[in-house]
């Protein structure tokens, strides 16, 4: 249902600590408190559902004027564990549907030389 799509529209906030990081979640309360935009939905992946990978983020979901996309706050070093992390999400995840077959397709298209290959298997 293209109805329930909410992350069309994707950007990331970077931030040098969790301090700043915390002051920016602060701001958008505070517009969320006074109408400006709607917080959909927040997840958070620093402290509660994190990634095995070591990948952390708070994901929002927030609507501006009837169009909702998601904000994505992190930061700025964790931002270079992203790109590795989210191959292995890939793979992980195309793997629990279908299978060898499967792993085979997401290495493939992941372009992955066969000495990354083998420290996947």
């Amino acid at each position: 249902d293209v109805a329930r799509v909410v992350d069309v529209e994707r950007a990331t906030g970077l931030f040098d600590s969790l301090e700043d990081l915390n002051a920016a979640v602060s701001v958008l309360r505070e517009a969320s408190g006074d109408g400006s935009l709607t917080i959909r939905r927040f997840k958070d992946c620093f402290f509660t559902d994190k990634f095995k990978s070591g990948y952390r983020d708070l994901k929002l979901n927030v609507e501006v004027s009837g169009f909702v996309g998601e904000l994505q706050l992190n930061l700025r070093r964790i931002k270079t564990v992203k790109d590795h992390a989210h191959k292995l999400y890939n793979v992980d995840r195309v793997v629990d549907e279908d299978g060898d077959e499967a792993l085979y397709r997401a290495i493939v298209g992941l372009d992955l030389e066969s000495e990354q290959v083998l420290s996947l298997a």
